[in-house]
This record gives structure tokens, sequence and C-alpha cells, in this order.
């Protein structure tokens, strides 16, 4: 009985390390006000609608960027927690380590005590749980992958019907929370046709119906505007995607820092697992009607698949961001966690297991000495108030009632200045109304293109900063821009000192 508590101390130490912190660390990021400013708005008596960029279409009319299933969640949780970084964040973070527990309990139950253990070590040192603090919904799509993998285990095991559907229904869940997790949709659904040739009329009646509930609620989201919610949609996935061309694999080792290794094994350990589920699927003379042989290596070693074309897809069509390392890690570590259990005839597996877990653990440590100083660096943050900061920093440059935009990063920080302060994330800087202030993170002038591209060069900077002044060697700053001067006058002559 004393390993399960083990167990769950090792989880809850990893989701205590960070929670008290959540509504100060990390660092405002720009995807939470894409997909939490609507739940913000409908608090403040607005509508749910808003545009991501000046050209949107039908901005006003229906929010249909990406999957609706977490912007509309966090309208109940903003409406239980109130409107602040903590409710932005709180449903991923707490959602990712409930996804791991789930895992935990699965391999517990399963007669994998010491994996159990060893995935809920894993853990703590995954870049996952990093990327797990951001207000996102992959956190969510994972929680419901997990239970897709639970029921898809079971319908392996006993052959039956109804577990199907169920793993159906959460794997067509995940991907109304993101679309990116299609292929694990698509993998359940050829698998258990594949594993119940007797009865595929019914396997795939079961499958249809579980597919259509979450598909009737995405409807149901953007009701009655089906083609505009449809335009809107593609043209989000273009804008993204050119937004992200720079983005390269060399870009993503280089954000990866010291979980660069970790997750490199991750992605060939997850590619490699192709061969042995395969040869299981492939194995002639096997009974399909029979329960698997290892279910649970196979439908890890399948869901690893999954997630490894997931990855490649991303990589393809927009571009490598480290949260998609949340779908991934996973995986790879069950599957070599049910390696060590393959029994006599299949001696090959575990030998391959025990060299992939000896890798997975070597390349586990910078990882998670990452993770560790993350911990460190986050009391930092929550020693002072950055909305407070960012009152007083504003206050003392710009006018009482002047037309201000804020990055969107700052939408729960600047939330005091009205939804109209909140400039639009797609947006070019010559979008920028030029008798507006601006309140700018240094990241966002960057990605503006500096204070030199067309709509900021001209304006004065009459602040600069750092976003945390508590911060000694905080890096990014606070840019504060007065209006376009009137032609000719300069930006000196206009503009206000700090």
């Amino acid at each position: 009985m004393r390993l399960p508590i083990v167990i769950c101390i090792v989880l809850l130490i990893g989701f205590c390390s960070f929670l008290p912190y959540l509504d100060r660390y990390p660092e405002p990021y720009f995807d939470e006000a894409v997909y939490n400013n609507s739940a913000v708005r409908v608090h403040d008596g607005l509508s749910f609608a808003w545009p991501v960029a000046t050209s949107a279409p039908y901005g006003n009319v229906v929010w249909a960027y990406h999957g609706p299933f977490f912007p509309r969640l966090q309208v109940l949780t903003m409406a239980l927690l109130g409107v602040s970084q903590f409710a932005c964040r709180v449903p991923e973070y707490a959602a990712a380590f409930a996804a791991v527990g789930l895992l935990c309990l699965l391999l517990y139950r399963r007669g994998l005590r010491w994996g159990a253990l060893a995935l809920a070590v894993f853990w703590l040192g995954d870049r996952s749980l990093v990327e797990a603090l951001d207000g996102r919904m992959d956190g969510l799509a994972l929680l419901c992958l997990v239970l897709a993998f639970g029921a898809f285990v079971r319908a392996l095991d006993t052959q039956a019907l109804w577990p199907v559907f169920w793993s159906g229904l959460w794997a067509a869940t995940a991907v109304g929370f993101h679309p990116c997790t299609a292929p694990f949709a698509a993998m359940v659904a050829a698998v258990c046709l594949w594993r119940f040739p007797g009865r595929r009329l019914r396997v795939l009646c079961l499958l249809a119906a579980a597919a259509a509930i979450p598909a009737l609620l995405v409807l149901a989201s953007v009701a009655p505007h089906f083609h505009e919610a449809l335009v809107q949609f593609l043209y989000h996935r273009r804008i993204t995607r050119l937004g992200a061309s720079g983005y390269t694999p060399s870009n993503l080792m280089s954000a990866l820092r010291w979980s660069r290794y970790w997750c490199l094994v991750l992605v060939c350990v997850a590619g490699a697992l192709a061969i042995p589920a395969a040869a299981t699927l492939l194995k002639s003379g096997e009974d399909q009607d029979k329960p698997a042989s290892g279910s649970l290596f196979l439908a890890a070693s399948l869901f690893s698949l999954a997630a490894f074309v997931t990855f490649a897809a991303t990589a393809v069509y927009t571009a490598l961001y480290p949260y998609y390392f949340i779908y991934l890690s996973v995986w790879p570590v069950v599957a070599v966690i049910a390696a060590l259990d393959q029994r006599a005839g299949r001696l090959w597996i575990r030998r391959a297991g025990l060299v992939c877990l000896a890798v997975l653990t070597v390349a586990w440590l910078p990882s998670a000495l990452w993770n560790v100083m993350r911990w460190r660096e986050a009391p930092l943050f929550a020693r002072g108030s950055i909305e407070q900061a960012f009152d007083q920093q504003v206050l003392k440059v710009v006018p009482p009632g002047a037309e201000i935009k804020i990055s969107s990063e700052l939408f729960i920080v600047g939330h005091s200045l009205g939804p109209d302060a909140l400039r639009a994330p797609h947006d070019k800087a010559v979008d920028l109304p030029s008798s507006a202030w601006l309140a700018l993170v240094g990241t966002d002038v960057r990605h503006l293109g500096g204070v030199e591209a067309p709509g900021l060069r001209g304006r004065p900077i009459v602040y600069r900063g750092s976003l945390y002044p508590w911060i000694a060697k905080y890096s990014d700053s606070l840019i504060i821009f007065g209006p376009q001067p009137p032609p000719g006058r300069t930006s000196a002559e206009s503009g206000r000192g700090s």
C-alpha cells in the first residue's frame, strides 16, 4: 500500500510546485489572449466573438478560429473564478496532471506498479509540464486522449464493443479542443475496424455515433453561422501558417534549451514504435477476434505513432512549437514501460525496451534540471504585482482618457483599460490607429518588425522599462509609444519623456 502513496506524493509535489504561482508565472503569452479573451468579454457583458485581426472575416459575428471547446469552457471557468491569469491557466494545468495520474492508475492496475512510479517521476522532468503552464487547450486535449487510450486498451483486451464507443467519443472530443489530434481519432477508428473483422458494421456505427456527439457540439457553437465559421477557420489556418514560417526545427531546438535531448529522444522512440506496432497488427495467423497479445504495449505504440504523425504534420503545415510535445511525451514512456513486461516469444521487444529506457533516462536528466530551475524562478515573479506595475507605468506617461492599445499578451494585465484597449493579436503595426498610445511588450515590438517598422517609425518612445521591475535580470521590456506626430513635427517635439 505504500507505493500508491509514493506515486500520489510525487504527482502532488509536481502539481503544487507551480500551482501557487500560476497567476504571475510564467510571463503572459500571446496565445492566452487568442483563446481566453472571448471568456473575458462574456464576463464583462460583451459578445463572445471578436476579431483576432482587422482583416479577419466575420470577426464580430462568430469565433471559429480554432477548436471551440476550450474558449467556451473558459466562460464557465471565469464565471467561477473571475478574470485572472490563474483562471486562464488552471484548466490546462490541472487536466495535464489528471491525464498523467490516470495513466499511472492504469499502469498500476495492470500490475506495472514500478512503471506507474517511473511515469510519475518522468513527468516531473518532462518539458510538457512547463508547457502546460500556459492558458491553452493542450492539457485538456491530452486528458481526452488518455480517456480514449484507457477505453482503447479495454477494447483490445475484452473485444467488447462499448469500449470502442467510448474510445471514439473521447478521441473525437480531443479534436474539439485541438484539431491537431485528428490522427489519434483516425488511428482508433482504423485499428478498431481492423481488430473486429466480423463486427465491422457495428463498430462503424458506434464510431460514427461517438464522433457525432462532439461534432454536433461544434456545430452548435457556431450556429447559425456555419459558412462564416468555415471561412474564418480557413483564414486563421492561413495566417498562422504564414506567421510561423520562420519557426524552424533549429529554432525549436534553441527554444527547448536543456530539454532538447529529451524531446529528440521522444520523437525518435515514437517513430521507432511503428515497427513493433505493425508487427503485432500484421502478424500472420493471428485471430483478430481474440484479445490482442500485449494490448497495453500495442495501444501505447499506436498512440505514440499517432503522436509522431501529429508532430510531423504540424511541422509541415504550421510550425514546431514546444507545446506540441504535450501530445507526444507520455506515450513513448508508457510503451517502453509496457515493453518491459513482455513475456517469452517477444523478448526482443523487452530488450529493446531496456535500451530505450536507459536512453530516455539519460536524456531526461537535463530536462529535469531545467524544470527545477523554472520552479526556483517562479517565486521571483510572484514577489510583485504585474498589474499594479503596469498601471503605474501607463498612468505615468499616458494622459487620462487617451486612446491606448496594448499588446494582446497583456489582456489580463491591462483589463482595467477596457476591451477596446486590446490590439488585435494578428494585426500589423500599420493597422494600429495613428492617434493611439501604444503599450507593447518587447517581444511584440520585435514581432511587428522593431521600432522602425511601418506604423511604429516616427512614434515617440515615452517609456522603456522592465515588464517586471522587481526582477533585476528580466530580459523583456515594456515600451510605450506616443501617437504619430502631426506632419511637419518630429517625434522629439511631440513626445514626452519618462
